[in-house]
């Protein structure tokens, strides 16, 4: 006698698969770069590609992962900054270029907001500070692989700084695109924590999730990247006529 159906479906049932977050590491100072291999190593979930010191170094290797892997398979690029043989702002835009879905991340101290900025313009989506423990590490890699992006006083205080995304600033008169502008809601979040707020806690006066607030944080980094764009396309149309 065979058992009920719904027992049998039960017992044939596999756990559904889920791939690991492919991450590749760019940092100078060794200790973190150790520290980050071994937190990586570790996790269940991630799986290491490459870690390396240099901006060069880094170059390499996203030329020798575009050949190696299919498309799709570098989920999460963390540039340490600064770097010692230059700027990482090549590495992000080649990384973009590269793989138009891998997330980038930075990971620096409170104290280079516009770094960040600059970061977040070429293209990252996230940061980290390097105070953070290693799970706390991991937790904004899985974050920034589920689509949200963390933002700290001092880089929502940058990014209001911007003329061209600042709340007073008229977009027709910076010659932006209307769709980039902020909505009420992001407009509030940005406010808020340049104010000295937690996402946490902001999330939490809004009504939303924090999940929800770092997918808003997200869309903001995105027109931020719009903008930047759009305004090259500008200066380089200008310089040809």
């Amino acid at each position: 006698m065979q058992p009920p159906l719904d027992d049998r479906r039960r017992a044939d049932a596999r756990p559904e698969y889920t791939p690991p977050i492919f991450v590749a590491v760019l940092e100078y100072d060794i200790v973190d770069r150790m520290a980050l291999e071994r937190a990586i190593a570790r996790a269940s979930d991630m799986h290491l590609c490459w870690a390396v010191g240099t901006r060069e170094q880094a170059r390499q290797r996203l030329a020798e992962t575009m050949g190696a892997l299919e498309a799709g398979e570098l989920d999460v690029l963390l540039v340490g900054l600064p770097l010692p043989d230059g700027s990482a702002q090549d590495v992000i835009a080649e990384c973009r270029a590269r793989f138009p879905f891998t997330a980038t991340m930075v990971s620096t101290d409170l104290e280079d907001a516009p770094s960040v900025l600059r970061a977040i313009e070429q293209g990252a989506m996230g940061y980290l500070l390097k105070s953070l423990s290693a799970a706390d590490a991991l937790d904004e890699i899985r974050s920034l692989h589920a689509g949200g992006s963390a933002l700290h006083p001092a880089v929502a205080r940058a990014l209001l700084g911007r003329e061209a995304l600042s709340m007073g600033t008229s977009l027709q008169e910076a010659g932006l695109p209307t769709e980039i502008a902020h909505s009420a809601r992001e407009a509030q979040l940005l406010q808020s924590v340049a104010q000295g707020h937690t996402l946490e806690a902001v999330a939490h006066d809004m009504g939303v999730t924090l999940p929800v607030a770092r997918a808003m944080v997200r869309r903001i980094y995105a027109k931020l990247q719009v903008g930047v764009r759009v305004q090259a396309m500008q200066a380089a149309f200008a310089r040809g006529g």
